[in-house]
């Protein structure tokens, strides 16, 4: 049986994204308004309760010297295995430390990333889909990062190493 998240994708700034990626998009870009990003206070657990299973809430630490994961999904502890709750990027193993870059990108360019055919670096054999939404507490400077993960179903294409998109919203 499908997951409730393996839904139609629909086009997003010419990228394909799952419906449910595309609402929380939707729903980052609501709570944007006028400001350059959304404050990390308007999403509350009520605000995100459709994808609270799907995602990380990541402390951006010295202005990206560092990640502490301060949440991890239950569905990603349940389905993917993993619970980095507590930890800091720096301290996990040296094969996700490629996050590192990736984050840090995400915090220069102060946009949405999307990557749909993004593999688990200590377990390249399982594919997921990966939304990455900058957050603030003042309104400029990213602080945290709400990502949310999917596992694509095996078989959903050929594994490449696709360039990450950024929504450039």
């Amino acid at each position: 049986p499908k997951k409730r998240w393996q839904q139609e994708a629909t086009l997003a700034n010419g990228t394909l994204l799952p419906q449910k990626a595309q609402d929380l998009l939707d729903l980052w870009q609501t709570k944007k308004g006028e400001n350059r990003l959304p404050l990390k206070t308007q999403f509350d657990p009520f605000v995100l309760k459709p994808w609270l299973g799907y995602l990380l809430l990541i402390e951006v630490c010295d202005g990206g010297a560092d990640f502490y994961h301060r949440l991890n999904g239950s569905a990603l502890r349940d389905e993917l295995g993993f619970d980095w709750t507590g930890s800091k990027l720096s301290e996990m193993p040296k094969t996700l430390w490629p996050l590192m870059e990736e984050y840090r990108t995400i915090v220069a360019g102060k946009e949405p990333h999307f990557n749909d055919r993004a593999v688990l670096l200590d377990r390249p054999h399982i594919q997921i889909s990966k939304l990455i939404l900058p957050l603030s507490k003042d309104g400029e400077a990213v602080d945290f990062l709400l990502i949310n993960i999917y596992p694509l179903p095996e078989g959903s294409g050929e594994k490449s190493a696709v360039e990450p998109v950024f929504a450039g919203v």
